[in-house]
């Protein structure tokens, strides 16, 4: 299990100029997909966008990977089962789904209409 800082490290490498650090970096981040959830309520907008576009989007299309907030939880599940719950307030939740939102606007995917959006609080 690598430590918070190299994850920090490596969250902040997905936004390095360089397209080859970038790659080392979010191939490395796909590996820890479980600690990256759990780092979500604390990262800052710009971050949240690159881990979507880089890491997060394609490691959905691939594997399971459901990620909600309920009751002021943020809840993850991966092929390894159920991850570890963090707790997030409604501004982290929507600085979240903003985050996602830029994402999709930047790498021209379609938006999800706003009362579709998978990580509202049910």
């Amino acid at each position: 299990m690598l430590s918070e800082v190299v994850m920090q490290t490596l969250i902040d490498a997905c936004q390095d100029q360089d397209k080859n650090v970038r790659s080392v970096a979010t191939r490395a981040l796909s590996m820890h997909i479980d600690l990256i959830y759990s780092m979500l309520p604390d990262l800052s907008l710009s971050q949240l966008e690159s881990l979507y576009t880089g890491v997060l989007f394609e490691y959905s299309c691939k594997h399971i990977a459901l990620f909600y907030a309920q009751n002021h939880q943020l809840h993850f599940y991966t092929k390894m089962g159920a991850g570890k719950t963090a707790r997030i307030d409604e501004e982290k939740i929507q600085k979240v789904i903003q985050a996602f939102e830029g994402g999709q606007i930047k790498e021209g995917m379609k938006s999800i209409p706003n009362e579709e959006l998978w990580l509202r609080e049910v």
